[in-house]
């Protein structure tokens, strides 16, 4: 009896991870929503400290409403063996720098700003690259501000 509660239990955890919503890398495009959030890394050359010496990295990065799993499905235009990622809830967001009006919205919108992005997401392969999935930025859409943590 308790081999077969195990089982249903199981089952139902599986059940539950795959109630994510499942998208597939560029060139699909994807509407997400979520939290905006400035963070800060070590850039090179060595990746690893500001205070030895490294360049600061500031990146914008949407901290998702809802987990996400992302697999790949067909050719991937720019790498070759994209991976599967699962449970993904947080995207660094990749916004070309000639764009100046949607930097502009960004700094705007602010950390802490809720937010509707548009665009395409790609796996990371740069070591500029600090989310496992990132999200190529088209169109973004503030829609207010989240309560403040205490």
């Amino acid at each position: 009896m308790s081999a077969i509660a195990l089982f249903l239990a199981l089952l139902g955890g599986r059940a539950c991870a795959s109630h994510r919503m499942v998208l597939t890398y560029e060139p699909a495009l994807v509407e997400l929503t979520g939290v905006l959030d400035l963070q800060t890394f070590p850039g090179p050359p060595n990746y690893e400290s500001i205070q030895g010496g490294d360049e600061i990295e500031r990146h914008f990065y949407l901290k998702l409403e809802s987990p996400i799993d992302v697999l790949p499905k067909g050719e991937h235009p720019t790498i070759d063996n994209p991976e599967a990622e699962r449970n993904v809830q947080i995207l660094q967001l990749a916004i070309s720098g000639e764009d100046e009006l949607l930097w502009d919205r960004f700094r705007k919108a602010g950390k802490g700003g809720r937010v509707k992005i548009k665009g395409t997401l790609f796996h990371r392969f740069t070591g500029h690259h600090h989310s496992r999935v990132l999200l190529s930025v088209d169109q973004m859409d503030s829609i207010g501000f989240r309560p403040e943590e205490d």
